[in-house]
């Protein structure tokens, strides 16, 4: 792409300008072709010298960052891709390029704002969407990952580390078989993605022979015309690069560089993620582009912070058996503002809720359509699910195979003590009403007595909330004095087991930045392994229900006495037998 060339002719020492265009032109072509080969500081030196002849050459700066960045110098890399923007403003491939770099420094968020530039600027853009998708999936935004992933591979079929990557979101959102398809679809493309490789061989799954036999040592970087391409991370032959930090997404490296494994021997999430750049404008009849100075581009804004934190604590758990039959619903109510009832938002529920949908699809074997997943539950939506003290049998019961289905159900949300003196307590729905929960909030005791009833062959009720009538964003109750708010509890039945946040009139606290749920944080924890070493097991990788209560003594309790000096104490009712 051309900039417009100066008209006039400048003279510098003597010599006219288009003298040192030639001269930019020839070092940029040697700066692209040492780029090719893996010679990152001869990239860097022509690329320098192009730059020292044409200082306006926006694209030699592009070519230095492209290097910069994959000899480690993160930051003279953003430094060199911004300056390319202020050359040429309106480069959606500089914008991929530096989102790219903000992604190797940790800055999510500021790539993030790259990439949505880019995408903008080019709706068509491959690689951006690629980029933008494996942040996302650093940041645990699963959905979002998949959907850019996806259309990144619609606009170019055959993008090996789309499909790598996209295989890589699917593990860590507990989506197993397709993890392991796209992994698959990767090495078909690039049999050299290493770690499509490894994620395959730690499953213990196959990887086809015609794969197997072409095994060849990683592909050398190759750079190419202005049309996007990506160009690898992994090193030419014989060259030396700096090991970029374990990526979870992109690149050749394998993630068994990474951390040290967790405790229960799940690979942990990384901390990084290299992702793709693409290639380097061509010169069109031996031209150079001079472009006058510009104003520096102003910096992609970046994502503002979430009203409502949405990232699921980054923890794995071993894989549990499969159980096709088994079902979960997971209710996650954090924006009560929506419906204007004067009832406080609980900032963590979406987070602890999508927590709980990977331990319900990685420890419990559940399949993802089996679990019934409502963000902002309404009363009409509960009683949907669960039925009312008028007719027990709701969607849930139709999920449930008599005798054979587990069920597990989990709420995060706020609840509220009873309206009078040994009332049972509710669930307060997103839709309830602070002055009347009496008739819009769920009855605790309906919900019990309906999970009684189902012919489940267990049922378990894990409840991130409390009934004191108070949260950490306010009371729910309007227009009440919190001391005559006495929570009664509600009869459980002898076949349910029941795991609530806090006990009495305790109140369920967040972690101080309102990330999670302290209950939720450390049951998810607890549930990872942790509750199974000593001295709350056996050491055997096996959770009991008294294992998991000393170690929330040990946790929850401890961290919600330490943070704001006040009891919280989890709620145990095992179920009989057990």
């Amino acid at each position: 792409m051309l900039r417009g060339l100066f008209a006039m002719t400048l003279l510098i020492a003597g010599v006219p300008a288009a003298a040192f265009a030639d001269d930019a032109a020839a070092e940029y072509r040697a700066a692209i072709q040492a780029l090719r080969s893996g010679d990152l500081d001869g990239a860097i030196r022509h690329a320098s010298w192009a730059i020292r002849f044409n200082p306006s050459f926006a694209h030699a700066y592009g070519v230095r960052a492209m290097a910069l960045q994959q000899r480690g110098q993160i930051d003279l890399a953003i430094a060199d891709s911004t300056k390319d923007l202020v050359f040429d403003p309106n480069d959606a491939i500089a914008y991929n390029n530096r989102g790219s770099e903000y992604a190797a420094r940790g800055d999510h968020s500021q790539a993030i704002a790259d990439y949505n530039v880019a995408i903008a600027m080019r709706p068509d853009f491959a690689e951006a969407y690629m980029g933008r998708g494996s942040e996302f999936g650093v940041t645990g935004y699963y959905d979002r990952s998949i959907a850019d992933l996806q259309k990144a591979i619609a606009l170019r079929p055959g993008f090996a580390e789309a499909h790598q990557n996209l295989g890589v979101t699917f593990e860590h959102a507990g989506y197993r078989d397709r993890a392991q398809a796209e992994y698959r679809n990767a090495l078909a493309l690039r049999p050299d993605l290493v770690q499509a490789r490894d994620a395959l061989a730690r499953w213990g799954a196959t990887v086809p022979q015609a794969i197997q036999a072409s095994a060849q040592p990683p592909i050398p970087i190759a750079t190419a015309p202005r049309d996007p391409v990506v160009i690898s991370v992994a090193p030419a032959p014989g060259a030396t690069i700096p090991a970029p930090t374990p990526p979870l997404y992109g690149g050749v490296a394998s993630p068994s560089a990474g951390p040290p494994p967790l405790a229960n021997g799940q690979p942990p999430l990384p901390l990084a993620a290299p992702q793709p750049r693409v290639g380097v404008a061509p010169l069109n009849d031996g031209q150079i582009a001079m472009a006058g100075p510009a104003n520096p581009p102003p910096m992609a804004a970046a994502l503002p912070l979430p009203r409502f934190a949405e990232r699921p604590l980054a923890v794995r758990f071993a894989p549990g058996p499969d159980r096709p039959h088994d079902v979960a619903v997971i209710i996650g109510n954090a924006n009560y503002a929506k419906f204007g009832k004067d009832i406080p938002d609980d900032l963590p529920a979406y987070a602890d809720a999508e927590g709980i949908r990977l331990y319900a699809r990685q420890a419990l074997g559940i399949h993802d359509e089996n679990i019934i997943f409502i963000r902002d539950a309404t009363g009409a939506q509960m009683e949907t699910v669960f039925g009312n003290d008028r007719e027990w049998r709701g969607k849930l019961f139709d999920f449930v195979k008599p005798g054979v289905s587990r069920v597990f159900v989990y709420f995060a949300g706020h609840g509220a003590p009873g309206a009078t003196r040994g009332a049972s307590p509710y669930l307060v729905p997103a839709d309830a009403d602070s002055t009347s929960i009496a008739l819009s909030g769920y009855s605790l005791a309906t919900l019990y007595e309906n999970l009684g009833k189902l012919p489940a062959e267990q049922t378990t009720v894990v409840l991130e909330s409390c009934f004191s009538g108070q949260s950490p964003g306010g009371p729910i109750i309007g227009k009440a004095s919190p001391i005559l708010l006495v929570p009664a509890p509600a009869p459980v039945p002898r076949n349910l087991t029941v795991i609530a946040a806090a006990s009495g009139d305790q109140m369920a606290s967040w972690e101080k930045d309102n990330s999670d749920g302290l209950f939720t944080k450390y049951f998810l924890l607890g549930m990872s392994g942790e509750a199974a070493k000593p001295p709350y097991g056996k050491g055997d990788g096996h959770v009991t229900l008294d294992g998991l209560d000393h170690y929330l003594k040990d946790t929850l309790t401890y961290f919600a006495r330490r943070y704001y000096g006040r009891d919280q104490v989890a709620n145990f009712v095992k179920a009989a037998g057990t």
